[in-house]
Protein backbone atom coordinates (compact mmCIF):
# COMPACT_ATOMS: atom_id res chain seq x y z
CA UNK A 1 0.00 0.00 0.00
CA UNK A 2 1.20 3.50 -0.90
CA UNK A 3 -0.26 6.68 0.55
CA UNK A 4 -2.54 8.73 -1.72
CA UNK A 5 -2.34 12.51 -1.40
CA UNK A 6 -5.76 13.32 -2.86
CA UNK A 7 -7.49 10.71 -0.70
CA UNK A 8 -5.87 12.05 2.45
CA UNK A 9 -6.77 15.65 1.69
CA UNK A 10 -10.34 14.61 0.85
CA UNK A 11 -10.72 13.07 4.32
CA UNK A 12 -9.24 16.14 5.97
CA UNK A 13 -11.54 18.48 4.05
CA UNK A 14 -14.62 16.35 4.73
CA UNK A 15 -14.11 16.48 8.49
CA UNK A 16 -12.57 19.97 8.73
CA UNK A 17 -9.17 18.68 9.87
CA UNK A 18 -6.87 21.65 9.53
CA UNK A 19 -3.50 19.88 9.95
CA UNK A 20 -2.14 16.39 10.53
CA UNK A 21 1.26 14.80 10.91
CA UNK A 22 1.90 11.92 8.54
CA UNK A 23 4.53 9.41 7.44
CA UNK A 24 4.83 6.67 4.89
CA UNK A 25 3.50 3.15 5.26
CA UNK A 26 5.64 0.01 4.99
CA UNK A 27 5.65 0.61 1.26
CA UNK A 28 6.79 -1.70 -1.58
CA UNK A 29 9.75 0.54 -2.49
CA UNK A 30 10.89 1.01 1.11
CA UNK A 31 14.38 -0.35 0.34
CA UNK A 32 16.82 1.20 0.75
CA UNK A 33 16.23 3.29 3.89
CA UNK A 34 12.62 4.25 3.02
CA UNK A 35 14.20 6.96 0.86
CA UNK A 36 11.65 6.88 -1.98
CA UNK A 37 8.72 6.71 0.42
CA UNK A 38 10.15 9.50 2.58
CA UNK A 39 10.59 11.63 -0.51
CA UNK A 40 6.88 11.18 -1.29
CA UNK A 41 6.04 12.20 2.26
CA UNK A 42 8.11 15.36 1.94
CA UNK A 43 6.58 16.13 -1.47
CA UNK A 44 3.05 15.69 -0.10
CA UNK A 45 3.87 18.02 2.78
CA UNK A 46 5.22 20.72 0.48
CA UNK A 47 2.21 20.39 -1.81
CA UNK A 48 -0.20 20.78 1.13
CA UNK A 49 1.05 24.26 2.09
CA UNK A 50 1.57 23.33 5.72
CA UNK A 51 -1.47 21.12 6.31
CA UNK A 52 0.54 17.90 6.29
CA UNK A 53 3.43 17.74 8.75
CA UNK A 54 5.99 15.14 7.61
CA UNK A 55 7.77 12.55 9.73
CA UNK A 56 10.72 10.56 8.38
CA UNK A 57 10.38 6.79 8.68
CA UNK A 58 13.52 4.83 9.48
CA UNK A 59 14.81 1.28 9.09
CA UNK A 60 17.55 0.58 11.63
CA UNK A 61 19.11 -1.88 9.18
CA UNK A 62 19.56 0.71 6.42
CA UNK A 63 21.49 3.90 7.27
CA UNK A 64 18.93 5.31 9.72
CA UNK A 65 20.95 8.30 10.92
CA UNK A 66 21.95 9.37 7.41
CA UNK A 67 18.34 9.09 6.22
CA UNK A 68 17.04 10.93 9.26
CA UNK A 69 19.47 13.80 8.78
CA UNK A 70 18.69 14.00 5.07
CA UNK A 71 14.95 14.24 5.65
CA UNK A 72 15.13 16.52 8.68
CA UNK A 73 17.30 18.88 6.63
CA UNK A 74 14.62 18.74 3.93
CA UNK A 75 11.81 19.69 6.31
CA UNK A 76 10.71 16.57 8.22
CA UNK A 77 9.36 17.47 11.66
CA UNK A 78 9.58 14.12 13.43
CA UNK A 79 10.80 10.52 13.28
CA UNK A 80 8.69 7.38 12.87
CA UNK A 81 9.87 3.96 14.13
CA UNK A 82 8.07 0.63 13.76
CA UNK A 83 9.82 -2.15 15.70
CA UNK A 84 7.47 -4.90 14.55
CA UNK A 85 7.61 -4.11 10.84
CA UNK A 86 11.36 -3.46 10.82
CA UNK A 87 12.10 -6.29 13.26
CA UNK A 88 13.93 -4.67 16.15
CA UNK A 89 13.32 -4.44 19.90
CA UNK A 90 13.20 -1.54 22.33
CA UNK A 91 16.58 -2.60 23.70
CA UNK A 92 18.32 -2.44 20.31
CA UNK A 93 21.53 -0.45 20.73
CA UNK A 94 20.98 1.23 17.36
CA UNK A 95 18.11 3.21 18.88
CA UNK A 96 20.51 5.25 21.00
CA UNK A 97 21.83 7.43 18.16
CA UNK A 98 18.27 7.95 16.87
CA UNK A 99 17.16 9.32 20.25
CA UNK A 100 20.30 11.43 20.45
CA UNK A 101 19.54 12.94 17.05
CA UNK A 102 15.92 13.61 18.00
CA UNK A 103 17.08 15.45 21.11
CA UNK A 104 19.65 17.41 19.09
CA UNK A 105 17.11 18.44 16.45
CA UNK A 106 14.26 18.88 18.96
CA UNK A 107 11.87 16.65 17.04
CA UNK A 108 9.56 13.94 18.45
CA UNK A 109 9.90 10.21 17.89
CA UNK A 110 6.66 8.35 17.21
CA UNK A 111 7.08 4.63 17.89
CA UNK A 112 4.68 1.77 17.29
CA UNK A 113 3.58 0.51 20.71
CA UNK A 114 0.61 -1.60 19.64
CA UNK A 115 -0.03 -5.30 19.28
CA UNK A 116 2.62 -7.79 18.24
CA UNK A 117 5.55 -6.67 20.40
CA UNK A 118 7.44 -8.12 23.35
CA UNK A 119 7.64 -5.92 26.48
CA UNK A 120 9.00 -2.49 25.55
CA UNK A 121 8.71 -0.38 28.70
CA UNK A 122 12.15 -0.97 30.20
CA UNK A 123 13.99 -0.35 26.94
CA UNK A 124 12.12 2.87 26.18
CA UNK A 125 12.44 4.11 29.75
CA UNK A 126 16.20 3.68 29.53
CA UNK A 127 16.32 5.58 26.22
CA UNK A 128 14.35 8.59 27.47
CA UNK A 129 16.35 8.70 30.69
CA UNK A 130 19.61 8.77 28.72
CA UNK A 131 18.21 11.38 26.32
CA UNK A 132 16.07 13.77 28.39
CA UNK A 133 15.78 16.20 25.51
CA UNK A 134 14.05 13.65 23.27
CA UNK A 135 10.26 13.72 23.03
CA UNK A 136 8.55 10.35 22.61
CA UNK A 137 5.03 9.54 21.38
CA UNK A 138 3.86 6.00 22.11
CA UNK A 139 1.39 5.01 19.40
CA UNK A 140 -1.76 2.92 19.88
CA UNK A 141 -2.13 3.91 23.55
CA UNK A 142 0.91 1.81 24.41
CA UNK A 143 -1.24 -1.33 24.52
CA UNK A 144 1.74 -3.58 23.77
CA UNK A 145 2.93 -3.05 27.35
CA UNK A 146 0.39 -0.62 28.82
CA UNK A 147 0.64 -1.37 32.52
CA UNK A 148 4.43 -1.24 32.56
CA UNK A 149 4.52 1.83 30.30
CA UNK A 150 2.02 3.63 32.52
CA UNK A 151 4.08 2.79 35.59
CA UNK A 152 7.35 4.19 34.22
CA UNK A 153 6.12 6.93 31.85
CA UNK A 154 3.16 8.41 33.69
CA UNK A 155 4.00 12.01 34.55
CA UNK A 156 7.29 11.91 32.66
CA UNK A 157 7.95 15.18 30.82
CA UNK A 158 8.28 14.83 27.06
CA UNK A 159 6.48 11.46 26.82
CA UNK A 160 3.04 11.22 25.23
CA UNK A 161 0.61 8.47 24.26
CA UNK A 162 -1.66 8.62 21.22
CA UNK A 163 -5.21 7.24 21.05
CA UNK A 164 -5.00 5.25 17.80
CA UNK A 165 -6.42 1.94 18.92
CA UNK A 166 -9.61 0.26 17.78
CA UNK A 167 -10.88 -1.23 21.04
CA UNK A 168 -12.98 0.89 23.41
CA UNK A 169 -11.96 -1.44 26.22
CA UNK A 170 -8.30 -0.63 25.60
CA UNK A 171 -9.02 3.10 25.57
CA UNK A 172 -11.07 2.99 28.78
CA UNK A 173 -8.20 1.20 30.49
CA UNK A 174 -5.74 3.68 28.97
CA UNK A 175 -7.59 6.82 30.10
CA UNK A 176 -7.68 5.53 33.66
CA UNK A 177 -3.91 5.12 33.77
CA UNK A 178 -2.50 8.07 31.80
CA UNK A 179 -2.78 11.77 32.77
CA UNK A 180 -4.66 13.85 30.16
CA UNK A 181 -1.70 16.15 29.58
CA UNK A 182 0.13 13.14 28.11
CA UNK A 183 -2.67 12.15 25.72
CA UNK A 184 -2.70 13.18 22.05
CA UNK A 185 -5.28 12.19 19.47
CA UNK A 186 -4.30 10.07 16.46
CA UNK A 187 -6.35 8.16 13.90
CA UNK A 188 -3.87 5.66 12.38
CA UNK A 189 -5.28 6.43 8.93
CA UNK A 190 -6.04 4.57 6.66
CA UNK A 191 -6.88 1.93 9.26
CA UNK A 192 -8.68 4.33 11.55
CA UNK A 193 -11.41 6.06 9.54
CA UNK A 194 -13.37 9.22 10.31
CA UNK A 195 -15.64 9.97 12.04
CA UNK A 196 -15.47 6.65 13.91
CA UNK A 197 -11.86 7.15 15.07
CA UNK A 198 -12.52 10.53 16.68
CA UNK A 199 -15.87 9.45 18.13
CA UNK A 200 -14.28 6.39 19.74
CA UNK A 201 -11.57 8.51 21.37
CA UNK A 202 -14.01 11.14 22.65
CA UNK A 203 -16.77 8.81 23.85
CA UNK A 204 -14.41 6.56 25.78
CA UNK A 205 -12.76 9.62 27.35
CA UNK A 206 -16.18 10.86 28.51
CA UNK A 207 -17.05 7.42 29.88
CA UNK A 208 -13.71 7.14 31.70
CA UNK A 209 -14.35 10.56 33.30
CA UNK A 210 -17.85 9.49 34.36
CA UNK A 211 -16.47 6.28 35.84
CA UNK A 212 -13.89 8.31 37.78
CA UNK A 213 -16.63 10.51 39.25
CA UNK A 214 -18.63 7.45 40.28
CA UNK A 215 -15.61 5.92 42.02
CA UNK A 216 -14.96 9.26 43.73
CA UNK A 217 -18.57 9.43 44.90
CA UNK A 218 -18.47 5.86 46.18
CA UNK A 219 -15.31 6.62 48.16
CA UNK A 220 -16.96 9.76 49.54
CA UNK A 221 -19.98 7.77 50.71
CA UNK A 222 -17.66 5.30 52.45
CA UNK A 223 -15.58 8.10 53.98
CA UNK A 224 -12.47 6.77 52.22
CA UNK A 225 -10.45 9.98 51.91
CA UNK A 226 -7.37 8.11 50.71
CA UNK A 227 -9.35 6.56 47.88
CA UNK A 228 -10.89 9.93 47.05
CA UNK A 229 -7.46 11.52 46.62
CA UNK A 230 -6.44 8.77 44.20
CA UNK A 231 -9.63 8.70 42.11
CA UNK A 232 -10.70 12.35 41.92
CA UNK A 233 -11.38 13.10 38.25
CA UNK A 234 -9.19 15.50 36.32
CA UNK A 235 -10.55 19.05 36.29
CA UNK A 236 -11.07 21.35 33.34
CA UNK A 237 -7.67 22.88 34.11
CA UNK A 238 -6.16 19.76 32.58
CA UNK A 239 -7.72 20.61 29.23
CA UNK A 240 -5.38 23.59 29.00
CA UNK A 241 -2.47 21.29 29.81
CA UNK A 242 -3.47 18.96 26.97
CA UNK A 243 -3.62 21.84 24.52
CA UNK A 244 -0.20 23.08 25.66
CA UNK A 245 1.34 19.62 25.27
CA UNK A 246 -0.12 19.16 21.79
CA UNK A 247 0.78 22.61 20.49
CA UNK A 248 4.06 23.26 22.34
Amino acid sequence: MVGDYDQLLEVMNSYEISRAFMFCLDEPDRHPSFSAANDRTLAFAERSNGRLIPFVRLDLNESPIEEARRCLDAGARGIKLHPRAQKFTATDERLGPVFELAAERRVPILIHAGRGLPPIADGLRSLVERNPGAKLILAHAGIADMQALAACMRGRQGVFFDTSTWSPVDLLDFYRQIPPEQVVYASDYPYGQQPSSLLLSVKTAIQAEADSWKTFADDYEKGDTNGMSQTIPQTTKDIAAVNTACNG
